[in-house]
């Protein structure tokens, strides 16, 4: 016959029932692969919705409703310039009459975006140099032409410095949104692409050089000291067209916030769902506390304050590339991609008002 259970004996056994319901629940993950950069927020939202037998179906992702404009939106014109074949040979003694030649070239022609800017930059000081030097030997009617070339390079710099913005192709690729978020936030992939961008920052922020009628022998043979040095810039914008970190993390944001707004239908009413509204503290309600402390408050929070966290460092220097004469399409694309750590931000925080609100009616202490 069997032996009754001792009362103590029954009382443990209801406990290792109890606690082996609770670490299945919380061993549960989700049946279908997470979307890469995405697995911390969709663990969590599968083991809410098992300790809620709630099932709910599977988040739809959208393609970003806005992009980087295309350069036909981005049109920016700018003054022809030109100086008679003539005219340009008799330069030959400037440094001037070499970039021009250089910038007439088949590989010249194929300029573009900052690397044409730089050219550009260091064009105008080669021609105030060379009317310096041409009125100084006494070439006053050339002088004066040169003179004219740089007067109206310098007041259509400003276009050229936009047109070589919204066109380089490092630039875009910095700020258009992948195909896919990151996987992993990486400040050791990040540092480098910002360093990248103070170099940009270098070039785009330096003033314009200025006509200056006492160049002595010295100055003339050379043009002044750059903003920064042609190979450095070129490796810059090769390594910002070249990895795709940068356009990931915007998706990252776009797609962290996208998904956690789906997850409201599934937290909006969690006291209910667990039992809290009425006496005592069910055995649901102490999983779903487990739940929010170990995987939102833990990966799932970590992952955004990682994302936000690095967009921040970004800002400021996309701040520089919101020039007030850029064409609006693009100062509206700028603003949308600041916004995105904002938002991420906001939603995270309504989020975490349902939790307060469980938190609130199951008794339990914030922290425990």
């Amino acid at each position: 016959m069997t032996q009754p259970q001792h009362p103590n004996q029954r009382c443990l056994t209801c406990r290792y029932r109890t606690w082996a319901w609770l670490t299945t629940l919380l061993l549960l993950t989700a049946c279908n692969p997470a979307p890469v950069g995405l697995e911390q927020v969709a663990d969590y939202r599968q083991r809410v919705a098992n300790t809620l037998k709630s099932p709910l179906p599977a988040p739809v992702l959208t393609a970003p409703t806005w992009q980087l404009p295309p350069l036909r939106e981005l049109r920016i014109e700018v003054p022809s310039q030109s100086l008679s074949l003539l005219d340009a040979i008799r330069l030959d003694q400037c440094q001037a009459g070499s970039l021009i030649a250089e910038r007439n070239s088949s590989l010249g022609k194929l300029q573009q975006g900052l690397v044409r800017y730089y050219h550009d930059y260091q064009l105008l000081q080669a021609l105030y140099i060379c009317a310096a030097q041409l009125e100084q030997q006494g070439q006053l009617e050339l002088a004066q032409k040169v003179s004219d070339l740089s007067r109206n390079k310098a007041a259509n710099m400003t276009q050229l410095k936009l047109q070589a913005l919204v066109s380089d192709p490092s630039i875009r690729q910095s700020l258009r949104l992948a195909d896919r978020p990151l996987a992993k936030v990486d400040p050791a992939q990040l540092a480098p692409l910002l360093t990248a961008l103070q170099q940009v920052y270098l070039l785009l922020n330096a003033p314009l050089p200025a006509p200056n009628a006492a160049f002595n022998q010295e100055q003339q043979s050379e043009l002044s000291i750059a903003p920064v040095a042609l190979d450095e810039l070129e490796q810059a914008l090769q390594l910002l067209e070249q990895s795709p970190y940068l356009s990931q993390l915007w998706r990252a944001l776009y797609d962290q916030q996208q998904y956690l707004q789906q997850l409201t239908p599934l937290v909006q009413d969690l006291s209910a769902a667990a039992g809290c509204l009425s006496a005592g503290t069910p055995s649901r309600a102490l999983v779903l506390r487990n739940v929010f402390v170990q995987y939102f408050s833990g990966p799932v929070q970590q992952h955004f304050a990682g994302l936000i966290r690095q967009a921040q460092q970004v800002a400021p220097l996309l701040t520089l590339l919101a020039s007030p004469e850029a064409p609006q399409a693009w100062l509206t694309h700028l603003r949308q991609i600041n916004a995105l750590p904002d938002q991420l931000t906001d939603t995270t925080r309504n989020h975490v008002r349902y939790w307060q609100q469980f938190f609130s009616d199951c008794g339990f202490t914030p922290g425990t």
